[in-house]
């Protein structure tokens, strides 16, 4: 590994660190405040959220550091693409007072206009396996499974950004093994992403001094996404074109398990009871947890360690033990954290259809 690809996190982490700190100062001036709502949201101040702004701050100003310096740099311009366009979408929400942003289905519109382009740049979801997984291959299905992926693994993201720390957490954990196991040009990107997380994460442990808002998290939701995505003739930043391998898909897979299942159990519950589904809520398991009386820096940290153990199990575990017996333990996992779950959040009523309804 290239000891100037290590500045990346570094630079990125002081940079998010102290931008963080000012737009946290400038949002408190201009009255740009998440206000406490019992009925969504789980914070009792009123808090920024644009620390958003922080994190891409600091990920341009190190990877134009290690530009600057000569590390070659291989970005695909649809990742630059997407990783804007991604983060404007959810600033213009961030931006607006709260229910006054964009109507759910024009934001989820233009979501899907910037993650068509990202596929149209060549970014495909049929990337490399390790140990035991195998390849990705879906052939001429390839194109609008990966329009699916990104969205959906940037709305996750976003759905589990519901308490302090939690999704940046689990973000800055998948980050950093996108990191140590992609190929150097490009995963660079995700190292000074998993800087700038940490950064943040100074500023939003509990109780949190600002928020990564909608623009934070459909950053670092793209940014996940596009890890295990194999990149195909596309033409990056310095005008040539690339075939660049991804992380190992199964690795970013897995890390994201604990959360897939918190999302769908929640949007299950919504569809069995009869709750629009576009309706805020906060019922999501580590929501739960927290209104049981478990507090956040710790749930938090438990869906830290769910992720990191999920990254164990599908790398190293799988490599020695195989994909079947490793499957196996992960489910074995994560029905323990499940169980243990759903024991400590017994006596916290669930969302009916009646709840927030006018």
């Amino acid at each position: 590994m290239s000891s100037i690809r290590l500045l990346a996190p570094v630079i990125a982490f002081g940079v998010s660190l102290a931008a963080t700190g000012v737009v946290g100062s400038f949002a408190r001036r201009r009255g740009l405040l998440d206000q406490p709502d019992a009925t969504r949201r789980t914070h009792r101040v009123a808090t920024p959220r644009l620390a958003g702004i922080g994190m891409l701050s600091g990920i341009a100003a190190s990877l134009g550091v290690l530009a600057l310096l000569g590390f070659p740099l291989d970005v695909p311009l649809g990742w630059l693409v997407g990783a804007i366009g991604f983060f404007l979408v959810g600033l213009s929400d961030d931006l607006a007072p709260r229910g006054r942003g964009l109507d759910a289905r024009w934001k989820f519109a233009l979501m899907a206009a910037v993650a068509v382009g990202v596929v149209s740049s060549g970014v495909r979801f049929d990337g490399a396996g390790s140990g035991p997984w195998p390849d990705l291959e879906f052939g001429v299905a390839t194109a609008p499974l990966t329009v699916v992926w990104i969205l959906a693994v940037v709305n996750v993201v976003n759905f589990m950004d519901g308490i302090d720390a939690l999704a940046g957490a689990v973000a800055a954990v998948v980050l950093a093994a996108a990191f140590a196991a992609g190929p150097e040009s490009i995963s660079v990107i995700d190292g000074a992403a998993a800087g700038a997380v940490i950064g943040f994460l100074v500023w939003n442990a509990p109780r949190a001094r600002i928020f990564m808002g909608d623009g934070g998290s459909y950053l670092l939701g793209f940014l996940i996404a596009v890890a295990p995505c194999r990149i195909d003739g596309s033409v990056t930043a310095g005008g040539g074109t690339s075939g660049i391998a991804s992380t190992p898909w199964p690795l970013v897979g897995a890390a994201l398990v604990a959360s897939i299942v918190d999302v769908g159990e929640a949007l299950l519950h919504k569809g069995r009871s009869g709750i629009p589904m576009l309706q805020p809520h906060h019922d999501h398991l580590y929501q739960r947890l927290v209104r049981a009386g478990h507090p956040a820096g710790l749930v938090a940290l438990r869906y830290a360690a769910l992720t990191l153990v999920a990254i164990a199990i599908a790398g190293p575990l799988a490599e020695r033990v195989g994909a079947a017996l490793s499957t196996g333990i992960g489910l074995v996992v994560l029905a323990a954290h499940l169980l243990l779950g759903r024991r400590a959040t017994s006596a916290v009523p669930r969302l009916a259809a009646r709840d927030g309804a006018p």
